[in-house]
C-alpha cells in the first residue's frame, strides 16, 4: 500500500509540480475555482460535449417532472401543492408525523422563526448606510 501511495506521489510531483502543469480538475469546485472568469470568446462543442449537454438537459427535465410531482405545478411562480401538500394537509397543526405508535418519526413540519433585514425599507430609510455596507461580488452563471 505504501509503495502505491509513494508511486502516485512521485508521479504527481514530476508530472505536475516539477513540470508546472496543473492537474485536471476533479470536482465542480475545482472547475469553478480554475475558471472564475470568462474570456468573452466562444468555443465550438465537440460531439462528446453535445452528447453530454443532451444528457444534462434530459436529466434536468426528469428532475423538473419529479419536482412537479413532489411539490405541484408552478402557478404565478409559486408551487400549488403536490405530494408534500397531501402530507402537510394530513398533519394539519401537528409538528411530527410518526410511522407507528412507538414514536419512530417519518418527518416533521415545525414552525421556525427567522429575522431578516428588510433591504427595501433600509434603502429607503438610510441609502448611505446601505451603500457603506454593500459588497460587490462576481461569479459566473451557467444558463442553458
Amino acid at each position: 500500500m505504501v509503495d502505491i501511495v509513494v508511486n502516485k506521489l512521485t508521479t504527481f510531483w514530476f508530472e505536475h509540480v516539477i513540470a508546472d502543469v496543473a492537474p485536471e480538475p476533479q470536482t465542480l469546485q475545482d472547475v469553478e475555482s480554475i475558471y472564475r472568469q470568462d474570456n468573452g470568446n466562444s468555443i465550438v462543442a465537440t460531439p462528446d460535449v453535445i452528447n453530454t449537454y443532451r444528457q444534462y438537459m434530459t436529466v434536468k427535465e426528469q428532475i423538473q417532472a419529479l419536482e412537479t410531482e413532489a411539490y405541484g405545478p408552478k402557478v404565478g411562480g409559486k408551487r400549488i401543492g403536490g405530494l408534500d401538500m397531501q402530507i402537510k394537509a394530513f398533519m394539519g397543526e401537528h409538528a411530527e408525523l410518526l410511522i407507528d405508535s412507538e414514536g419512530k418519526k417519518l418527518c416533521s413540519w415545525k414552525t421556525q422563526t427567522t429575522n431578516r433585514v428588510d433591504t427595501a425599507a433600509l434603502k429607503k430609510a438610510d441609502p448611505e448606510l446601505v451603500t457603506q455596507f454593500t459588497r460587490r461580488t462576481q461569479n459566473r452563471v451557467f444558463r442553458v
